[in-house]
């Protein structure tokens, strides 16, 4: 099942604990990119900014309808579900988060945007969530600035190292910020040069995802590297 609450977009089929991927799919990075590029050039069966990351979620076999109400998260089953917060326009209330961390605690995964920059004068970033995740987003101009390995062709570009894999993946996020976990909650991470874009963390029986941008997976994105993979 594919349900959009506002926008949100959540999904069923949640790959394994252990696995980085949003969803429990087969194909690998080439096929992946085969099908996204169908996919983009197939007519589109909406018009939001996600509409072909939506359609090729549905192909891999959800299926899927759309709601306003937030009440659809307390009948959505947290186990063997992702939930995906790709586009807040309105910061979440305390009461909305506190409901959003009981699905996931009870079993549900949910990826979100982290983007509201730390204020250290008022030590909060204005983000509920984050603040409660204890997640900072820094400006990456602020950091020290290394330069590239040497044998690192793609700088600009996150790379995900996965076990039993020679390569990493690549993905396209924002460069200009950087997601801090000063109090060392998350299990894993994904950095380009200077910068993490992607982190992940266990909480209760669920896991969180968080990345700083999802440009990645718009229409005029989503077909670049492994976005679609992810």
């Amino acid at each position: 099942m594919l349900v959009a609450l506002a926008l949100w977009v959540s999904l069923t089929g949640a790959s394994g604990p252990d696995s980085p991927r949003l969803l429990d799919q087969t194909l690998d990075s080439q096929s992946a990119r085969q099908s996204i590029a169908r996919v983009v050039a197939s007519p589109s069966s909406g018009n939001t900014p996600y509409q072909s990351a939506r359609d090729f979620l549905q192909a891999q076999g959800p299926a899927n309808h759309t709601t306003t109400a937030w009440a659809a998260l307390d009948s959505l089953p947290a186990a063997g579900n992702s939930l995906m917060l790709l586009d807040r326009q309105t910061p979440l209330s305390t009461q909305q988060v506190d409901r959003l961390l009981g699905w996931v605690q009870r079993g549900g995964r949910l990826l979100t945007v982290a983007d509201a920059l730390w204020d250290e004068a008022s030590a909060t970033s204005g983000d509920a969530l984050l603040d409660r995740l204890q997640i900072r987003v820094q400006l990456s101009a602020q950091l020290p600035q290394l330069p590239p390995a040497a044998d690192d062709e793609y700088p600009s570009l996150t790379k995900l190292y996965l076990e039993d894999e020679e390569a990493p993946a690549y993905f396209s996020f924002d460069t200009q910020r950087h997601l801090d976990d000063p109090t060392g909650k998350v299990q894993a991470w994904a950095n380009s040069n200077g910068a993490t874009h992607l982190m992940q963390m266990a909480y209760g029986e669920g896991l969180i995802t968080l990345v700083s941008d999802a440009r990645l997976w718009t229409e005029e994105q989503i077909q670049r590297y492994d976005s679609a993979w992810l």
